[in-house]
């Protein structure tokens, strides 16, 4: 059979302290477990913000195996970005590989990115691993990190750490002064040998310890209190007290002159003492207010919302439409219809030109002639018998007809085709 002891702090020569050397002492002189070392910032960890997580120098042992970020030193970890609406827990673990292949060891820190959910949020898994049974990787949580949203809320711290030498004893040393106290006090009185015997090995531990206790407090007659210079003793106050059962108000020293009420609610259903109804107080409404009669009066003078105008009303567009029309109609009435008028007549020439005048005048009978005045004749047509071919212009217009002027020498009589009217469509 081979040699399989290995001399681990001795020389032999040649390089021979393994990591597994190392950390298989380390385990069994600080415990084979994954903790934290009580030394430096103990790898503290900080939200900078909602992408950022911060962790501090500090010492571990991860089944043996040591790993540190160096003091004054430490690592910022990115966090993904949550999303609104849901929540999520990410771990902050320390990973330590081993390369199977080459036998390369390595620790670092990483964030398990955890499953956005609506409801309660679940730490994602991780890989659990003994480095001293040969596993090649194993991660020892540190943080898990709670994400509301796109917030990072808080951190909750998921190690435990190892105190020093130094701290174990005081903290023991503390505790064995308390188990002292405690058992001088079950400390009880033995008379006779068979009871001694009998009795427990507390009770022993105790009266021993009860001796020690004794002899610290003892004295010598100087300094003793007695009779004679006990009027002269002065007496100590307790500065603070672990805890009382109660205390009078007027032994409680600085307290505050008032209590203002923090800012907070009360369920309506909390209340007690709530009336069943509310009475409104007496009160009047004056001139500026109307009465429910003067109210109804108003409203019952207008027309309800629902209401709507049948066939037998014009709608807007149709009044328009109609109005439209008829403006045109008594336009053009205006314009050609009632004030305009075609007159023919025979005309008989007169047997005298006019006294002192070298043309005749003809009287011209015309219906309505006293709408019109001169202006308002449009033309007169002489349409001539045999070789009449002259023609005639208006001389005066009367109530009853018009007076043509006739300078033409030819014929005996004409036939007279005159058109009356207004030509600029207006009354006169």
């Amino acid at each position: 059979m081979s040699k399989v002891t290995h001399l681990v702090t001795g020389y032999a020569g040649v390089e021979h302290i393994k990591s597994s050397d190392q950390g298989s002492f380390n385990a069994a002189f600080f415990g084979d477990g994954q903790f934290v070392m009580e030394i430096g910032e103990q790898f503290k960890g900080s939200i900078i913000d909602n992408n950022t997580f911060r962790v501090a120098d500090g010492s571990m042992l991860m089944n043996g195996r040591h790993i540190m970020i160096e003091p004054g030193l430490y690592e910022d970890l990115s966090i993904g970005t949550g999303t609104s609406g849901t929540n999520r827990i990410d771990l902050v673990v320390m990973t330590y590989v081993k390369d199977t292949s080459t036998g390369i060891e390595d620790a670092y820190l990483e964030i398990i990115e955890g499953t956005a959910t609506a409801g309660t949020a679940t730490e994602p898994e991780y890989i659990v691993g003994n480095i001293l049974d040969g596993a090649v990787k194993s991660q020892m949580p540190l943080y898990a990190l709670n994400i509301n949203g796109i917030s990072v809320t808080n951190a909750t711290k998921k190690f435990t750490t190892c105190p020093t030498y130094k701290a174990l004893a005081e903290r023991y040393a503390a505790k064995f002064e308390e188990a002292c106290l405690t058992y001088i006090g079950l400390l009880n009185v033995l008379d006779t040998m068979s009871e001694i015997n009998a009795n427990t090995s507390e009770n022993q531990l105790a009266g021993a310890l009860a001796v020690k206790e004794l002899a610290k407090a003892k004295q010598d007659a100087s300094s003793a209190i007695n009779t004679g210079n006990i009027a002269n003793q002065s007496v100590s106050y307790a500065s603070s007290a672990g805890s009382a059962g109660s205390v009078p108000w007027t032994g409680i020293t600085s307290k505050p002159s008032s209590y203002p009420p923090s800012s907070h609610s009360h369920a309506w259903s909390a209340i007690t003492g709530k009336p069943s109804s509310y009475t409104p107080s007496d009160h009047t409404h004056d001139d500026r207010y109307y009465t429910e009669s003067e109210v109804n009066s108003l409203l019952n003078g207008k027309s309800n919302t629902d209401h709507n105008h049948d066939s037998r009303y014009y709608t807007e567009s149709e009044i328009n439409t109609k109005t439209t029309a008829i403006y045109n109609e008594i336009s053009d009435v205006k314009s050609y219809a009632y004030f305009k008028s075609t007159y023919v007549a025979y005309i008989e020439k007169p047997a005298n030109k006019v006294y002192g005048q070298s043309y005749y005048n003809y009287f011209v009978p015309l219906p309505h002639a006293n709408m019109y005045q001169q202006t308002d004749i449009i033309s007169v047509q002489v349409v001539g018998l045999g070789d009449i071919t002259s023609s005639c212009s208006i001389q005066a217009l009367t109530a009853a007809g018009v007076v043509i002027k006739d300078t033409s020498e030819n014929g005996a009589g004409y036939i007279l085709n005159v058109t009356l009217g207004v030509s600029d469509g207006s009354l006169s």
